[in-house]
Parts: C-alpha cells; structure tokens; sequence
C-alpha cells in the first residue's frame, strides 16, 4: 500500500465512524451537542493523525496517538449519552417502526 492510500484509509476509517455516529445521534436527541463532538473530534483525529505520519516516531507510537484520541472521544460521547439518554431514547423509540416488539 502505498503512503497515499495507507493515509487516506487511516483518515477515512477513524473520520467517517465518528462523524455518522455523532450526527446520526444529533438527529435523533435533536441535540446539536452531539454533532458539535463529532466535528471536534474529527478535527483533533485529522491533526493527530496529520502529526503522526509526519513524525519520526517508532511505528508504535504513530499507531497508538490518533487511537488515544479515538478512546477519549468515545469517552466524551458516553457523558453526552449519559447526559441527554432521555432525548437519544426518545428519538430511538421515534424511529421504531409501529407494531414492532
């Protein structure tokens, strides 16, 4: 793979998660604080990872920042979660199809 590809799949694979994630759960919480995450995060995973390649550091390291960043943006998606669960289990329950279980 070439330095091109391996970058754009690296960027592609830690963006497009987040970003649908976080403005799939705007949608549905009706929440801009979810798609405000998700683009905050997205920038910080692109400057890492910018940084990382870039870098002369042991393969270890360059691997492990942009994932770091990934773990902590999970976690700061769990408090939103934990702190507009009502909204986001409204929008689920909105979303169910009528006479489902």
């Amino acid at each position: 793979m070439s330095v091109a590809r391996g970058w754009y799949a690296a960027l592609l694979g830690g963006l497009v998660p987040v970003l649908v994630g976080g403005f799939l759960a705007s949608a549905l919480a009706d929440r801009l604080a979810f798609a405000g995450w998700a683009l905050a995060a997205a920038a910080a995973y692109a400057a890492v990872l910018r940084r990382a390649w870039a870098a002369p550091w042991p393969r270890a390291v360059r691997v492990a920042a942009p994932l770091a960043l990934l773990a902590l943006a999970v976690v700061a998606f769990g408090a939103l979660a934990a702190r507009y669960g009502e909204d986001l289990a409204l929008g689920f329950a909105a979303m169910r199809p009528l006479g489902g279980g």
